[in-house]
This record gives C-alpha cells, sequence and structure tokens, in this order.
C-alpha cells in the first residue's frame, strides 16, 4: 500500500508540474509578467 501511495503523490506532482509550466507558458507568449493571482494559482 506504501508504493500505490508514493506513486499517486508522484502522479499528483507530475501533474501540478505540468499545468503550472503551461500557465508560465501562456504569460511568456503573451509577454506578460506572472502577477499576484496568477503566482497564488501556481
Amino acid at each position: 500500500m506504501a508504493v500505490e501511495l508514493q506513486l499517486e503523490s508522484c502522479v499528483r506532482i507530475a501533474v501540478a508540474a505540468l499545468l503550472s509550466s503551461l500557465v508560465g507558458l501562456e504569460r511568456e507568449l503573451q509577454g506578460h509578467s506572472a502577477g499576484l493571482r496568477t503566482h497564488m494559482l501556481v
């Protein structure tokens, strides 16, 4: 059971990293800096 918990945690971290990198990429392409709301979201 400990392995399943570790795997789930790794998947959650990977998904969070992917989604936050997409937010960063979108901000970079638009030429805007990340504001307070974006930092809170990430």
